[in-house]
Formats: C-alpha cells, structure tokens, sequence
C-alpha cells in the first residue's frame, strides 16, 4: 500500500492492460478507478501516482471523477475535431480559388495554409484567422486584375468603345 496524505492506495494491472486503483481515504470509503492508455515507458509510474493523488485530492473536495486516457478512436475524434476547428475561413479560401489562375490556385492555397498553421500555433487561431484574412486582402488586387485580363474583359470594352467612338 502507498500512502498520500490521510488515504491509501494500491493498484493492479488487468489482462487488457488497465490498471486498477484501489484508494482507501480516511473516512473508510473505497474508491476504485480504471486507468487506461498510459504508456509502456518511464512515466507510467508518474501518471499512476498522480492519477492516485489527483482521486484523493478530488475526494476530500467532495468531487466524484473517473480518469483515464482516450483510446485511439477517441485521440482520433479529437484530434480531428482540433483540425476542423483550425482550418482557414473557407469563404477567403474561396475567393482565392476563383480568382487565382488554375495552374497557381492549389500552391497559393497550400503556402497560404501553411502560414495559417505556423500562426495558429505562434499566435492563436483568432489571430491567426486575421492575418490570414489579410494575406488573402492584399493578394485581392492582382489577382483580380490577372482574372480581368485572363477573362479579356478589357479587350472587350477597348472593342466597343471602339466600335462606339469609331476608332
């Protein structure tokens, strides 16, 4: 038996590779937690002990909690969940891909997707969005005028202007 405090704590590891808490507190309660996930390496022990001292904590407090950490399909679901979240606004997304030239929408995405992730993690995801907002703002400009002349909307209204004024 360890001991924390005014409880003490055991623990056992099942076939499944759980490990099983048995905490007694001073009161005389029993309290037992299922610990699953935790890694095979030298900070096993740590996140034992913790995880121990964490329900005593939580009991003296008067707060019930179940640890454990996520399996693989939860860790997926929420890492796919931060993704989403982190994306780049779509509509700004959008613009760029209207406008931009074929050959070069996909690399401009790409460059303008790789600064939004560097920000996000320097700056925040809000601030992140702002300067990625403004990335897409100044880059407005020539590429509306590349999508004006790829159009030949210029060559159109030269051509009837001239055919108007008789040129």
């Amino acid at each position: 038996m360890n001991k924390i405090e005014d409880a003490e704590w055991d623990m056992s590891e099942t076939a499944s590779g759980e490990v099983l808490l048995v905490v007694k507190h001073a009161d005389g309660k029993t309290e037992t937690v299922h610990v699953a996930g935790l890694p095979e390496d030298s900070e096993r022990n740590e996140m034992i002990y913790r995880t121990a001292q964490s329900v005593i904590i939580h009991h003296h407090y008067g707060h019930r909690v179940v640890y454990s950490m996520p399996t693989r399909d939860e860790a997926a679901k929420i890492n796919a969940k931060e993704e989403e979240t982190m994306a780049p606004p779509p509509l700004a997304e959008l613009i760029i891909s209207c406008l931009a030239p074929e050959n070069t929408a996909q690399a401009q995405l790409g460059d303008l997707h790789e600064m939004f992730e560097s920000n996000v993690a320097r700056l925040g995801e809000r601030q992140a969005r702002r300067k990625y907002w403004m990335q897409v703002a100044s880059s407005l400009l020539p590429l509306l005028w590349q999508w004006i002349k790829r159009i030949g909307l210029i060559t159109m209204l030269v051509d009837y202007l001239r055919s108007k004024i008789g040129l």
